[in-house]
């Protein structure tokens, strides 16, 4: 299966971490948490196979990011998936936090630093991941939204610093990725060299 050979490659790639992002189509009920539960269910599986939990994330797209019209059945069932984007994580000196429950950051010195880096690195694609604390939000859809809310505006400004949009993706993470003895009202990176 692809989730055996996926298991496979990453046991053999031990620099790599996946984000395994669920998709909903446009007519299910409860389109987020079903798209949520089905990357859940992906990296349960995988976990199961020996891949450190710790090289998965796990995002929900629910109908977002559709893969085919959902104007015909297999349209539908096309967005009805599982994908893998497979990262190679990088960290950064500069931590990008938020004031607590919004999505303003705390400085934007950070923003700056990461805004110059990227202009020394142009084949740099970077995917910002917006995270929530649980002590902020207690909803889980609170806090996937409020995680998303603040990947988009450090992408904002990131644009507004003059990188181009096309090499800038997003994703919120909900609480779901704490970071033990840290405040993870925050946004975390990984990139891809095109």
């Amino acid at each position: 299966s692809v989730v055996d050979l996926l298991a496979r490659w990453l046991q053999a790639n031990p620099e790599m971490t996946v984000t395994v992002q669920g998709h909903a189509d446009a007519g299910e009920r409860r389109a987020q948490a079903l798209s949520e539960a089905r990357a859940k269910a992906v990296h349960a599986r995988l976990v199961r196979r020996g891949v450190a939990a710790e090289r998965l994330k796990i995002a929900g797209f629910g109908a977002e990011k559709p893969a085919s019209p959902d104007a015909t059945r297999k349209g539908r069932g096309l967005n009805r998936r599982v994908e893998f984007e497979v990262i190679k994580e990088v960290s950064f000196k500069d931590v990008i936090l938020f004031k607590n429950g919004t999505a303003v950051p705390v400085d934007a010195q950070p923003i700056d630093a990461l805004a110059r880096r990227l202009a020394e690195n142009p084949r740099v694609i970077l995917k910002v991941m917006g995270h929530a604390d649980t002590r902020e939000e207690v909803e889980p859809r609170a806090q996937q939204e409020l995680s998303l809310a603040r990947a988009r505006a450090v992408k904002r400004a990131l644009m507004e610093r003059g990188v181009p949009a096309g090499r800038l993706k997003i994703a919120g993470l909900g609480a779901a990725h704490p970071l033990a003895g840290t405040d993870n009202r925050r946004v975390s990176f990984a990139i891809r060299v095109r």
